[in-house]
Order: C-alpha cells, then sequence, then structure tokens
C-alpha cells in the first residue's frame, strides 16, 4: 500500500502552498469572469446577428428562381476566403454555443441549420430550399483565434511575480521565526543565546521582545543564584575550618572516637560545600581547548582516587575540543557516586560509536530504578538507594547533566548487564571536533 504524501508541516512550506493556490485560484476565476462577462455575451450578439442575417437571405431566396438563387449565394460568399474542404463542424465550446443560439433563432423561422467549417475557420449555414442546399459563408468570430504572446507574457510574468512576492514575504516572517527557535533550542541546551533582533510585524516583535525579557530575567536569576551560592558556601567554608581544627587539636582524650566522627562530619560537610560551589561555578566562561581523551580520563581517576577502577579505552580516540575543567568535574562526580554507592566491579571505558564519543562508569551497585532515572538529573534530588548511604547535597548528576549539556551531549543512567548502573556520556564528534562547545552555540543560532 502506498503511503498517503506527506503534507508541509513548515510554516514557510504550508504559506507557500496557500500562496500558489490562491494564485491559481485567481487565475481560473479571472478567466471565468472573462468567459462569462465578455465573451459569451459577444457570442450570443454575434449569433442573434448571424441569424438576422441568414433568415433575411432565406426570404431573399425564396422571390428568387434557381439560378437567381445560385447567382445570390455566390455573391454572398465572394468576400468570405476559403481554405481546403470543409468538415462536420463546430467543434469548440464557443462555437458549440453559437450553433444552438443561431439554430433556435432559425427554428422560429422554418430554418434547419446545419454547420461546417474549413481549415481557416469560415463557417458555412446550410439552407435547405425547394429540396436544394445552398451553403452561406460566414467568418467566424473565433476564426484563427490563438492566445496572444503578450498575453501569455503578461500571465507569466504576473504570476512569477506574485509567487517571488509572496516568497520574500514569507521569507520576512520566516526568519525571525527560525531564530527564535534556535535561541530557544540554545537556551534549552543550557546557552545564554545573545538577544533577538525585535524587528518585522508587531506580532514577531512581540514574541522576540518577550523572549529577551525571558532570556534576561533567566540570566538574573542564574547570576543571583551563583551569588547567593558561592557567598553561603564561602560564609561556611571559613567556620568549618575553625571547627575541623579545633577538633584536630582537641584530641580524642575524653570521648574515644569522638574526634575521629567529627573530623569525618567535617569532611563530610567540605564535600557538600564543594559541590554547592561546584553547581553555582558557570562553566561558560572556560575556554574549550583540544583535549586528550585517554589523558582526560587518566586525571579524573588520579583526582578521584579511582584506584578500584579497570579503564577500558578503545585505542585511537580522537582529540576534541571541550572544557577541560568542567569535564574533569563531571568525571569526577560520575566516579564519586560509583564509590560511595556503587560497588565493585569498577569500570571506566570510553569509546566511539554512531558518531559519538561514550564514556561509561559502570559499577555492581544496587542500581537505579528507570522510574528514577530522569529525576535524579535534577538539583538537589536523591535517589532512594542513595538516602541511607554517604550524606550528600543531591547535586552530582545535575553538575555532570549540566556539563554534558553545554557540550552539546547528554547523560542516560542505564542498567548494567549482569547488574549495577552504567552512567554514560555521550558527547557528539562532529560539533567538538572543529569548534568545541562553541560549535553547539553557532549551530543552534543558525
Amino acid at each position: 500500500m502506498t503511503p498517503p504524501a506527506r503534507r508541509p508541516y513548515r510554516l514557510f512550506g504550508r504559506n507557500a502552498l496557500l500562496l500558489a493556490a490562491l494564485i491559481i485560484v485567481g487565475q481560473i476565476l479571472g478567466a471565468l469572469v472573462f468567459y462569462f462577462f465578455v465573451q459569451q455575451p459577444r457570442t450570443e450578439r454575434y449569433a442573434a446577428a448571424l441569424a438576422e442575417n441568414a433568415a433575411a437571405v432565406a426570404g431573399a431566396l425564396q422571390a428568387l428562381d434557381g439560378e437567381s438563387r445560385q447567382r445570390f449565394v455566390t455573391a454572398f460568399n465572394a468576400g468570405t476566403e476559403h481554405q481546403g474542404k470543409a468538415t462536420a463542424g463546430p467543434g469548440r465550446p464557443l462555437e458549440r454555443l453559437m450553433l444552438r443560439q443561431v439554430s433556435s433563432q432559425l427554428a422560429l423561422h422554418g430554418i434547419e441549420a446545419l454547420w461546417r467549417e474549413d481549415s481557416g475557420g469560415t463557417l458555412y449555414l446550410r439552407l435547405k430550399l425547394d429540396g436544394e442546399d445552398y451553403w452561406l459563408a460566414s467568418r467566424g468570430p473565433f476564426r484563427r483565434q490563438t492566445i496572444p504572446g503578450a498575453a501569455l507574457l503578461a500571465w507569466t510574468l504576473g504570476g512569477a511575480l506574485a509567487v517571488l512576492g509572496a516568497f520574500l514575504i514569507q521569507r520576512r516572517l520566516d526568519r525571525p521565526l527560525r531564530a527564535l527557535v534556535a535561541a530557544a533550542r540554545s537556551l534549552g541546551q543550557g546557552h545564554r543565546p545573545p538577544p533577538l533582533a525585535e524587528e518585522g510585524p508587531e506580532e514577531i516583535r512581540s514574541v522576540g521582545r518577550a523572549f529577551n525579557q525571558m532570556n534576561a530575567a533567566l540570566a538574573e536569576a542564574e547570576r543571583e543564584r551563583v551569588l547567593m551560592l558561592a557567598g553561603v558556601s564561602h560564609d561556611l567554608r571559613t567556620p568549618l575550618a575553625k571547627l575541623r581544627l579545633a577538633v584536630e587539636l582537641s584530641g580524642d582524650t575524653e570521648a574515644p572516637g569522638l574526634a575521629a566522627d567529627m573530623a569525618r562530619h567535617c569532611r563530610q560537610i567540605d564535600a557538600i560545600i564543594d559541590q554547592f560551589l561546584d553547581f553555582a561555578r558557570s562553566d561558560d566562561g572556560e575556554p574549550p581547548r583540544r583535549t586528550d581523551i585517554a589523558e582526560l580520563l587518566h586525571s579524573a581517576l588520579a583526582a578521584a582516587g579511582g584506584e578500584a577502577f579497570r579503564l577500558e579505552i578503545q585505542p585511537g580516540l580522537p582529540t576534541l575540543m571541550l572544557r577541560r575543567q568542567a569535564m574533569l568535574r563531571l568525571l569526577g562526580n560520575l566516579l564519586g557516586n560509583a564509590l560511595h554507592h556503587g560497588a565493585p566491579d569498577f569500570v571506566l571505558r570510553a569509546g566511539c560509536e554512531g558518531g559519538e564519543l561514550h564514556i561509561a562508569v559502570l559499577d555492581r551497585g544496587p542500581g537505579i530504578p528507570p522510574a528514577e532515572a530522569e529525576a535524579l538529573m535534577r538539583p538537589f534530588a536523591r535517589g532512594s538507594a542513595a538516602r541511607g548511604g554517604p550524606p550528600g547535597a543531591g547535586l552530582g548528576l545535575a553538575i555532570v547533566d549540566r556539563v554534558a549539556r553545554l557540550h552539546g551531549g547528554s547523560l542516560a543512567l542505564l542498567p548494567r548487564e549482569g547488574g549495577g548502573l552504567e552512567a554514560r556520556l555521550s558527547l557528539p564528534l562532529e560539533r567538538l571536533d572543529a569548534s568545541g562547545a562553541h560549535a553547539v552555540d553557532t549551530a543552534a543560532r543558525h
């Protein structure tokens, strides 16, 4: 079964088809108006005049003898050009209309009309008198009529200009809408697109103005959030350092183990503050640079104390344009989550497939239910398996997801074959091969 033709779903395609259809309908309506109000009345007038002349000729022939009748008909037809043998006709719509008109009026005079037409367009009307046929020649009103070249040229140019005008008008409407779509897509990927040009019709300008206001409000809220989190984290870091120093100086003389517990809690609070600072930090300011993937993974393992991980790197991985510090924070969070909430066997794997670089952190822990995977990427969200484990702020996966989107990639939390969790980062090779994360912005704007 042949699938139905797909209709154009883009606004530009729909409007272009609509305008083309309107132009065609306008041409058809113009032709109908010309036919009914110009050509048809002219044909009817000609038919009435021809019927009157034929009736007058028939009356004159009735008063003449046979030889005089033939001389009269010859003289009557003398002013008409004859080309070729006459055949049955007429066959064109307007001539059929004229035939009906003339026949109906000649019938009132008792005259039967029979038509012939030669190659020159001359029409012949047969009058039957006393058993003899007399053919009266008449130059038809449509003789050798063709559509003039000037008319064809005018119709063609008019249609072309109308289509071109419709294209330019629609393009002017489509350009700001495409810019709005690109800016919205860029904003959804975590970037801050430049303000849109507020141009075009008032409705389009209003949409662009509203988007610019929303973009500015989001940027201001982001700045305030970063400032607040950084300020709170900094203010907490100072008394925490004093508390840790006091615990270390107090020793463990009065309450065995208490100082060690307090020191451990201080380290946990310090780690939470680090997460707040990482989440508050904007990575847009770090320029991308050419990064060796294998070296990046080794550095991330060394910084995270990941001796328990088995490293599996596909040979020949390309160097990509990445924000190195942001990627180190991303990998540090994934490795830390696996160590804190998972269980051996730990694997850090990297390879290319399907035009993407895949970096996966695998463990044999309890995993994450599929229903919770998406929710865990939101700030301050914690899974059911992590709530009874080591304390945290619930910002690790949110940081990973933000950095991934900053590079045009994505994070997926998948069940590992044989049990456990696979946290897979996917980065597009094409976008990051030449111009890094900035290519995401450029592609979104165009």
